[in-house]
């Protein structure tokens, strides 16, 4: 497998575990993210968006959090980009 490759997908997991700390107040652990990636592998999130060929948009249960998170995935790295914060009730 191609290094930068590997470098980015292991970036954006980075990326999504501080996130998850940021918007959840959560440590997120590999496995916790790879169970998600799992998840949407599997058919059993609800996609949101394809936002382009690479990159689409997820709900997905979350059972650290106990709730659907929405996620945004990378589809050519099998990887979990971010998580987006709920939403704001106005």
């Amino acid at each position: 497998m191609n290094t930068k490759v590997d470098f980015k997908r292991h970036c954006q997991k980075i990326h999504a575990k501080r996130r998850f700390a940021e918007r959840f107040n959560v440590s997120m652990s590999i496995g916790d993210i790879y169970e998600l990636i799992n998840s949407i592998q599997l058919g059993k999130s609800t996609l949101l968006q394809k936002q382009s060929a690479r990159i689409s948009k997820h709900n997905v249960f979350c059972s650290k959090l106990n709730k659907n998170v929405t996620v945004i995935y990378d589809c050519t790295r099998k990887t979990i980009v971010t998580v987006l914060p709920d939403k704001i009730e106005e």
